[in-house]
């Protein structure tokens, strides 16, 4: 959840119109999914009429979530201390994805649905709740992980991957070291 965190939106950080403008930046995009032309953290986050759908479909107390008294702060701090612990944590999934959503439809004019969107948050959090469960997975035998250099003159590439169903993505890096470890080139990349 990297791309989004409640602590920015309570900072202004996230640059919804209002917030760009506030920091005299031009902007005239409006919301992208109503068109209203006054988006700023509240719009974005709860008064949207997508996002209210979305809030609908994810059966998170309506009570608790429609609560916003003065700013992103304490709505935040409400549905914290409001929420049980899973019950927080979907919902600050479902804010993340509105808040990813809302980028893909501005940058990528694509939009997912309100019900998908509720879907992989569910998702994402029952799969966060079971590898927790289960404890660390110790498929193999314990091993000495440390990187071992190249010879003199010859460039170490190393790689890895990963897969995560919830988000529909899969990433994977490389760095190249010469026998020195120092990094003569490196790659991440997002599929």
């Amino acid at each position: 959840m990297e791309g989004y965190s409640g602590q920015r939106t309570c900072k202004r950080a996230i640059p919804t119109v209002c917030n760009l403008r506030w920091r005299r930046v031009k902007a005239d995009a409006c919301c992208p999914y109503c068109g209203y032309r006054e988006e700023d953290s509240q719009h974005t986050l709860l008064t949207c009429s997508f996002v209210r759908l979305v809030w609908a479909l994810s059966d998170l107390p309506w009570h608790i979530i429609l609560f916003w008294s003065s700013d992103a702060e304490q709505w935040f701090r409400h549905c914290h201390d409001k929420l049980d612990k899973e019950s927080y944590c979907y919902f600050l999934t479902l804010c993340w994805l509105i808040w990813s959503n809302r980028n893909t439809s501005i940058m990528d004019k694509l939009s997912t649905s309100p019900d998908i969107l509720v879907a992989k948050a569910r998702s994402f959090c029952s799969t966060y709740q079971e590898a927790f469960e289960e404890g660390p997975r110790l498929d193999r035998e314990a091993q000495d992980n440390r990187w071992i250099p190249p010879k003199e003159g010859v460039i170490k590439v190393n790689f890895d991957g990963g897969v995560f169903p919830p988000m529909e993505a899969t990433e994977a890096g490389c760095i190249a070291r010469d026998s020195n470890g120092v990094c003569v080139a490196w790659r991440q990349q997002r599929f």
